[in-house]
């Protein structure tokens, strides 16, 4: 494994290495802690799609995927042409593409309104996240009612600051690379709502791992899925033999319905492709039947081209930069006694409990220990050995 060096350029950490080939340079955006507070992520999926919507997508150059903690832009090819894309990446916040604004921000303001519910996707989305939590997130309420394109791009060099990004890169960045971003960039959201699953980004206690299947689907499809959760989360467990918890969430973008299907699990010493394939299986079986097969090929590459943005798989590089950019180490058993010992006695049980369930997350270390949010699956203690 190549050694990774850390470096800045234009105010961003930069992590790289100096492997042979194409030069590859991924973008990692934190989303969690400066978007909602609920599990719908509207407002970074509005943002985000009107950056991407103005890139080319062929050959294999660009990869995108929004997660549920963090999003990766990459960039793969010749570099100049890399550091093109990224110029005209960086062109795309600067002056992003406003015609789309008033239908995506309509997308956004169904969910806002409580009144508003009278499609079954609709009262779907609402039992799941909520009415209400639109208004606590980090783009102002009276935008969702009237957007404005200044309000738009003011809140967007806000989400996409300095202080929210990293780039990592495959070869030292030619000198001529140049991203600039307002200095900056964490949203202050006081006193967030939290939901359970919310936050999975790197699963911190225990042999823990978390893969995330991304694709447009019909809203029909999103309520049958949530409607056959429950036995889809059996069938892996008796496929498997660990305990799995399936989050799906659902962004609407484009006039299309991007649904997101999260898996949290217990390794052990399981590899990744082991539990690919069988997710693969059973969800193919619980919603897919009849689909062809390159569909069911594409979602295998999704699931592995969603582990390095979460900091599981893929090069050194991008490991670094996403585990620095989400501020999570892997907890042994001593450092999960010395954190308890400087906690409340409240904090300290809860801290351990979700500790031994082998499910604790971190969100945003940096701010205090007020902002751990914790999550018990409810492993049982056989699978922990």
């Amino acid at each position: 494994m190549s050694e990774v060096m850390r470096t800045e350029r234009d105010g961003i950490s930069v992590f790289s290495t100096n492997e042979p080939g194409p030069l590859t340079v991924g973008l990692v955006l934190r989303a969690g802690e400066c978007d909602e507070s609920v599990e719908l992520r509207g407002v970074g999926s509005l943002a985000q799609e009107l950056v991407l919507s103005g890139l080319a997508r062929n050959d294999g150059f660009l990869k995108a995927s929004v997660g549920l903690e963090c999003s990766a832009i990459q960039m793969t090819g010749d570099p100049r042409r890399v550091v093109d894309g990224f110029a005209q990446l960086n062109a795309s916040i600067v002056q992003p593409r406003y015609e789309q604004i008033p239908h995506l921000s309509a997308q956004l303001r169904n969910l806002h309104k409580p009144d508003d519910l009278r499609t079954a996707l609709g009262r779907s989305l609402a039992a799941r996240v909520g009415t209400s939590g639109l208004g606590a997130s980090g783009c102002p309420p009276r935008f969702l009612a009237a957007p404005d394109a200044l309000q738009l791009h003011q809140w967007m060099t806000t989400h996409f600051g300095t202080a929210n990004s990293v780039i990592w890169s495959s070869a030292p960045l030619p000198p001529e690379f140049s991203f600039r971003l307002p200095v900056g960039g964490s949203i202050s959201v006081p006193e967030p709502s939290w939901v359970p699953g919310a936050y999975p980004g790197v699963l911190l206690a225990g042999e823990s791992l978390c893969l995330t299947i991304l694709d447009y689907w019909s809203p029909e499809l999103v309520v049958a899925a949530h409607a056959a959760r429950a036995s889809f989360e059996a069938a892996l467990f008796k496929q498997l033999g660990v305990p799995i918890q399936v989050e799906l969430g659902l962004d609407l973008v484009n006039r299309n319905s991007l649904c997101h299907a999260t898996f949290m699990f217990k390794s052990g010493p399981r590899v990744l492709g082991e539990v690919r394939d069988c997710a693969i299986t059973e969800w193919r079986k619980m919603c897919w039947d009849g689909i062809a097969p390159e569909v069911l090929g594409a979602v295998a590459e999704g699931l592995l081209s969603m582990a390095p943005s979460m900091g599981l798989l893929g090069p050194s590089a991008a490991e670094a930069a996403t585990s620095w950019l989400l501020g999570t180490t892997p907890i042994n058993g001593e450092a999960i006694g010395q954190a308890a010992r400087s906690m409340s006695p409240a904090l300290a049980s809860e801290y351990l409990e979700a500790a031994g369930a082998g499910s604790l997350w971190l969100a945003a270390p940096d701010l205090g220990w007020r902002d751990f949010r914790f999550h018990t699956v409810g492993v049982p203690e056989a699978a922990l050995v």
